[in-house]
């Protein structure tokens, strides 16, 4: 979890509040396009970027070699 917070940290403030609103808070794009002020697809985008963003910054973190497989 610290890996984590330590990632969503990194990111942008606007990604970090996209994320907030639709993987923590569960807000629906359309809500949270109205909380932000902006359009669906800009917080789809940012939502896309965040995440992508997210994964290298945890790849990083874990390199393949101390990965747990499934």
């Amino acid at each position: 979890s610290e890996a984590l917070l330590a990632a969503l940290a990194t990111l942008a403030a606007e990604h970090r509040e996209v994320v907030a609103l639709i993987e923590f808070e569960e807000f629906s794009y359309a809500d949270a396009a109205a909380i932000i002020g902006c359009p669906v697809g800009t917080v789809r985008s940012r939502l896309n970027r965040a995440k992508e963003a997210l994964r290298q910054r945890i790849v990083e973190l874990f390199p393949a070699d101390t990965r747990i497989s499934a």
